[in-house]
């Protein structure tokens, strides 16, 4: 019988590729901090050609402050008529990578 998490994973996988390349949490990234930020880039991408391929652009925040509210986030917006979807509109209302991840998962294929 197949856990939530398999279940998780294996949507992680069709969706963004190997599951083997995407950590399950952070926590499994920080073995070594170049390689931790290669595999977030990663992930990032391949959100972003998620998000695209769905009609939606994946936008991140343009603060360059690690102290700001929404250092490092997401939102999505609406490619055609540049509506936020979801996050962005406040700045605590911002999305991490795991988050956007979970959302685009959650989100019927077109």
């Amino acid at each position: 019988m197949e856990t939530t998490k398999d279940i998780q994973r294996e949507a992680r996988e069709i969706l963004f590729g190997s599951a083997e390349d995407v950590p399950v949490t952070a926590v499994e990234a920080t073995r070594d901090p170049i390689e931790a930020a290669q595999v977030h880039k990663v992930r990032e991408n391949r959100a972003r050609r998620t998000a695209a391929r769905r009609g939606w652009k994946l936008v991140k925040s343009r603060r360059r402050d690690p102290q700001a509210l929404n250092y490092g986030e997401f939102m999505i917006v609406d490619q055609r008529t540049g509506f936020v979807v979801i996050g962005g509109r406040d700045d605590w209302d911002w999305l991490s990578l795991e988050q956007v991840e979970d959302w685009l998962l959650d989100q019927p294929a077109t």
